[in-house]
């Protein structure tokens, strides 16, 4: 398998970023390790960053092995003032591979291979983040490009669950189906407040992406309301997060728009157990009385009379979550 160009991988690394809310200022030359600065609201990291083709463990090898060959790097830099991140990339599967520095921290060798399973990254690309525990005991984690800024943003955190068992576990549940762990778990089996805040919110983005993905699918990337695509759209909750019997399944999820979610939210729209959609005439009447109704008369004209619905019935907003959602935000349907 021939290594992907250097300038295509760091494009890529660099894209992953942004899809994830990072933007990221290059600030070296230098062709291995490439010093970046990245930044999104009010945290800001520095980087080294190695990155290498992902390619088959070789003769002699277990066929199941992917590896990288750091062969320009006698010793990986490492310092108090940046993060370094080492990662491999495999064009195929568009999934990177993050290593962790404090295991491979001596002189690397004249042929030095670091390895990840296939499997692991093969579950990647389901999931978006997966791990995997080497016989070192080292953690690998395999990572989609949407879930590279989480990985980088915990890296440390990520990498150093495995010194205490029940984190291990957490992660290990987290990683393979995020439903399973709840908030919970974690408080029960983590004792420090910061690795209790940094688990809850991995946690948090796992079980956020992956119901995103199962919406969006289910929507056929299409807004609900108005049949907008243009990668614009957000998965919202039927029932909002944090009411009882609100779920991180499809029928609690609806495709919308960034702007339809918001009038969602809002609720300046709701649909009813027959998702016709509707307008809050309330809403409306106050936002006149406060003089912010302009736009109004376009605003309805966007909205179809009826949920754009999934093509599977399974994948139906639920009922029972619509009046629950329909009660909360006190809308009422005549």
């Amino acid at each position: 398998m021939p290594a992907v160009h250097p300038t295509i991988l760091f494009a890529k690394f660099e894209q992953s970023l942004s899809a994830g809310g990072w933007q990221s200022l290059r600030t070296s030359s230098e062709h291995q390790p490439r010093d970046y600065r990245i930044w999104r609201g009010g945290e800001r990291l520095d980087l080294k960053v190695y990155l290498l083709t992902l390619t088959p463990g070789g003769t002699g090898r277990p066929k199941d092995e992917w590896r990288i060959q750091p062969t320009a790097a006698k010793i990986f830099a490492q310092g108090a003032d940046y993060l370094t991140v080492i990662l491999g990339y495999d064009e195929d599967r568009d999934v990177f591979a993050g290593f962790d520095v404090k295991a491979h921290a001596g002189p690397l060798g004249t042929s030095p291979s670091i390895q990840i399973k296939a499997k692991a990254l093969d579950a990647a690309v389901a999931t978006g983040l997966a791990l995997h525990v080497k016989s070192s005991a080292e953690l690998v984690f395999a990572i989609k490009p949407g879930f590279l800024g989480l990985y980088i943003e915990y890296l440390r955190a990520l990498h150093d669950a495995k010194v205490d068992p029940a984190e291990l576990t957490l992660l290990v549940d987290m990683t393979s189906d995020p439903t399973t762990v709840s908030q919970t778990d974690i408080d029960g089996a983590v004792t420090t407040p910061e690795r209790k805040r940094v688990l809850r919110t991995i946690l948090r983005y796992l079980r956020d992406r992956r119901f995103r993905a199962k919406v969006l699918t289910a929507y056929a990337h299409q807004c609900a309301a108005c049949g907008i695509q243009l990668e614009l759209l957000d998965a919202a909750h039927v029932l909002p997060v944090g009411q009882p019997g609100s779920t991180d399944e499809t029928p609690n999820g609806v495709a919308f728009c960034a702007l339809h979610h918001r009038a969602y939210d809002a609720g300046l729209i709701a649909f009813n157990t027959s998702y016709e959609l509707r307008i809050s005439k309330p809403r409306m009447a106050q936002l006149k009385t406060d003089g912010r109704d302009g736009g109004g008369t376009a605003f309805a004209a966007t909205l179809k009379a009826a949920l754009l619905l999934p093509s599977k019935p399974s994948d139906h907003p639920d009922a029972a979550l619509i009046n629950k959602a329909n009660a909360h935000r006190g809308f009422v349907f005549s």
